[in-house]
């Protein structure tokens, strides 16, 4: 077997285009977990004829950056139902759904917390750094939509949401954002407590 570096997706694309293909993208978001920790090397075993090859076709597609598969990976199940608003968009939900995508590798050092209780209300998503991850701060995230990034500020601090990170010892970023609908703009504030 030969060693190469960033595969092409031509293998994946050509098992998309099958009569008898089934989405196994699912494996995916398992491989995510595991980026970045001691545990990273994965077995994937099943019996003859049961798609191994297909995987690691699959595998090599997503992870490689010899080619672009984006809309490869579009119908299927990775980053779409778990990480999207099936509401609608532009409004607090999908900047939510925007910020969990843009964390996608967070959890190989951050605890993902969506909707932590802490104060009088919900800090609606916060990143609580790993054990074994460092001395990274923790992030305390604020979503508004058509009102403005300090009034997200002004609301994690008058609603004490930090409170529920008590027992945390170290530094804490407070990160307010919001969307206006009329400018279809984003603005952001970020403060460190």
């Amino acid at each position: 077997m030969g060693i190469y570096f960033n595969p092409g997706n031509e293998g994946f694309a050509s098992d998309v285009n099958s009569d008898i293909y089934v989405d196994k993208t699912g494996l995916i978001k398992h491989m995510n977990k595991s980026l970045g920790k001691a545990q990273r090397c994965i077995a994937v075993s099943h019996a003859r004829r049961f798609g191994k090859s297909q995987a690691a076709g699959m595998l090599e597609a997503y992870y490689s950056l010899g080619c672009d598969s984006k809309e490869l990976f579009a119908p299927f199940e990775i980053a779409h139902e778990n990480y999207a608003s099936v509401f609608k968009y532009n409004d607090e939900k999908s900047l939510s759904c925007v910020l969990t995508m843009a964390y996608f590798t967070a959890p190989a050092c951050y605890t993902v917390i969506r909707e932590l209780p802490g104060g009088k209300g919900f800090a609606d998503l916060v990143f609580i750094p790993r054990t074994d991850s460092g001395s990274k701060p923790a992030i305390m995230v604020e979503l508004k939509a058509d009102k403005d990034a300090e009034t997200a500020i002004r609301q994690i601090k008058e609603r004490r949401y930090a409170g529920a990170l008590q027992h945390y010892k170290g530094a804490i970023i407070l990160v307010g954002i919001n969307y206006d609908k009329a400018s279809k703009k984003h603005t952001c504030l970020i403060e460190k407590i």
